[in-house]
């Protein structure tokens, strides 16, 4: 039988493609050892700052938030743009833009507490807000230099020496609560601003499911007549107006003109208004409980110098529920609140 003589180009064609499969096995099997190839970090936690904060209805604020990564790393990611997202406890109160910066609602409650979390590559950071005007943010001097609350009708007005209500104000929503009074007859003193005096009925009748009878004693006044408390307090302590003005408020510096303040006592005391009252069973409930009900004592034992008044455990002080459960929670005066 005669050989099959094989073409050169043939012998060429099959000798490049041994070659193909050959050198690249060669070259393998020859690799000098390298290095292993570095993992690709991972965000392993994120942090949001500040992580609580204190913002007045109607500011802004911008948050930060850094991503941290496995190989101890950080990264800013605050912008957006890398794929932080942002989630808010109550998107009516606050709003939330891209950058990391919020915005509160003029009409967002103060006291109230907004969670905002940011997100990132399933990774989550939260921050605490609390809404809160500074004191300094609602008092403007007049013309005569008369520091004067530029928030009247709030709820949360704080009105001491410091700090005077307009001596026009009166507020356009008093009704009289029903309960016990000391008085007889329909006085100004009988009545409260609408939302305190519901809540004063509520704690009466919580009071009274308790064996507690409380009888109020002195709410409304206006500023002509605390101006005529304090001349006469003034001139029972020999024309002392500094000694005066340690229980007695001059006019436009007393919670009983905002319609949110009322004097409570017991019929065991004889309806005074005395110290001695937060010994009886009355006062001792009454310290307990008021802030069930969006109440505070508002001048505390110890806290003279804060708040410019001595020891009254019969003034209670509507501020609602929210600020009143914080304000007792945490041992405050409102003017301590307020100052955080």
């Amino acid at each position: 039988m005669a050989r099959i003589q094989e073409s050169p180009t043939i012998q060429l064609a099959l000798s490049v493609a041994v070659l193909l499969v050959i050198v690249p096995l060669v070259a393998f099997a020859w690799q000098p050892d390298r290095e292993p190839l570095e993992p690709i970090p991972t965000v392993t936690s994120l942090v949001l700052a500040p992580a609580q904060s204190v913002a007045a209805p109607g500011s802004s604020l911008t948050l930060s938030v850094k991503a941290l990564f496995s190989d101890g790393t950080g990264l800013d990611v605050t912008n957006g743009e890398e794929g932080v997202s942002y989630r808010v406890s109550d998107e009516a109160s606050v709003r939330i833009e891209r950058g990391g910066r919020f915005h509160v609602a003029e009409g967002a409650p103060i006291g109230q507490r907004i969670e905002i979390t940011a997100i990132y590559q399933d990774q989550r950071a939260t921050a605490s807000i609390l809404i809160l005007y500074r004191l300094a943010d609602t008092v403007q001097s007049n013309e005569e230099g008369v520091p004067v609350v530029t928030n009247a009708d709030s709820i949360t007005v704080i009105v001491n020496k410091e700090r005077n209500l307009p001596a026009s104000y009166e507020p356009a929503d008093l009704i009289r609560p029903d309960v016990a009074f000391s008085s007889s007859g329909d006085r100004e003193k009988h009545y409260l601003r609408q939302e305190a005096a519901e809540a004063l009925e509520a704690l009466f009748a919580a009071a009274a499911e308790d064996g507690i009878e409380l009888v109020a004693v002195s709410g409304y006044r206006s500023f002509e007549t605390q101006a005529r408390i304090f001349e006469y307090n003034v001139r029972s302590n020999g024309g002392d107006e500094e000694l005066a003005n340690r229980w007695s408020a001059r006019p436009g510096q007393s919670e009983h003109q905002t319609g949110l303040a009322m004097d409570v006592s017991a019929e065991s005391v004889s309806c005074a208004l005395e110290t001695d009252f937060a010994e009886a069973p009355e006062g001792q409930w009454l310290a307990a409980n008021t802030h069930r009900f969006g109440f505070v004592i508002r001048y505390p034992q110890g806290k003279e110098n804060i708040t410019g008044y001595g020891y009254e455990p019969w003034h209670i002080r509507y501020v609602g529920e929210t600020v009143a459960q914080q304000v007792t929670e945490a041992g405050l005066t409102l003017e301590e609140y307020f100052t955080r």
